[in-house]
């Protein structure tokens, strides 16, 4: 809404007529508390999507936003900053240590490792490989299908501060699921602009182990966000001059509806 208002020409805006008018310290106020609060916003458009993964960008967005809170010096609104970056430890440093986020952001091939401090690389790494070999127990591995390498193009602006590749020790594995683990990590991470979902359906074959559990963690929303859709298109649907509906015609129109593109 601000930055609508901000889009106008001041001289446009001051033809309106209105008792109110904005000062010229009024413009620069509202500019800077656009710009500390495009992080929030954008980390929000992300985690409450339901056409791609949104558990995967919980842990790299919180690091992005301490990073985006820290690197700015603010004149007007440091208050408010302050306050936003104190809420993001106290709110959401819990999410930091939460295995599944963890996995989620792993078994991303957008992020992988590239997220984790220097100290925490190997621990994930670590957590990678006893996952997998959970799933394999009783299991016959199957062949590994090697195939070239992907180049790596810019990654989102939000994610900019994260490295191209993490340097890590490869953790020692003779087996065929820790060999597994070892190829996906060191191959190129996708680009942001990828679907991390394609990628699991096409090399489910190549990392069959990684791939179960990919399907486990990045199923996970992150919000409640796109549930609430459903209730908002479902109060759409059966409003009170089709109260007459019945339930299988209700959930035929559901179906119909949130699945159009299908």
């Amino acid at each position: 809404m601000i930055n609508s208002v901000l889009g106008i020409p001041e001289d446009k805006l001051n033809e309106i007529e209105c008792d109110f008018k904005l000062s010229s310290y009024e413009r620069k106020l509202l500019n800077e508390l656009c710009s500390v609060l495009q992080p929030f916003a954008h980390a929000t458009e992300l985690l409450q999507c339901d056409k791609d993964v949104s558990a995967s960008m919980v842990l790299p967005s919180i690091i992005g936003l301490k990073m985006s809170s820290s690197s700015h010096s603010h004149s007007y609104c440091h208050k408010l900053a302050a306050s936003l970056n104190e809420s993001i430890q106290t709110r959401l440093g819990q999410y930091e240590s939460d295995e599944a986020y963890t996995m989620a952001s792993i078994l991303d091939p957008r992020f992988k490792l590239r997220w984790c401090k220097e100290n925490e690389i190997e621990k994930n790494t670590s957590l990678l490989h006893e996952k997998v070999a959970e799933i394999t127990i009783g299991e016959t591995s199957e062949p590994e299908v090697c195939s070239p390498p992907e180049k790596r193009g810019k990654s989102s602006d939000f994610f900019s501060f994260l490295p191209s590749t993490p340097s890590r020790r490869r953790h020692k594995s003779n087996t065929a699921c820790g060999t597994q683990v070892e190829k996906y990590l060191n191959e190129p991470c996708l680009t942001m602009d990828k679907n991390c979902l394609q990628f699991w359906k096409e090399s489910e074959t190549e990392y069959p182990h990684i791939a179960k559990l990919a399907q486990k963690y990045l199923s996970i929303p992150a919000t409640s966000a796109p549930v609430e859709r459903l209730f908002s298109i479902a109060g759409k649907t059966f409003r009170p001059d089709r109260c007459r509906l019945t339930d299988d015609s209700f959930e035929t129109l559901m179906t119909i509806r949130c699945n159009s593109n299908l």
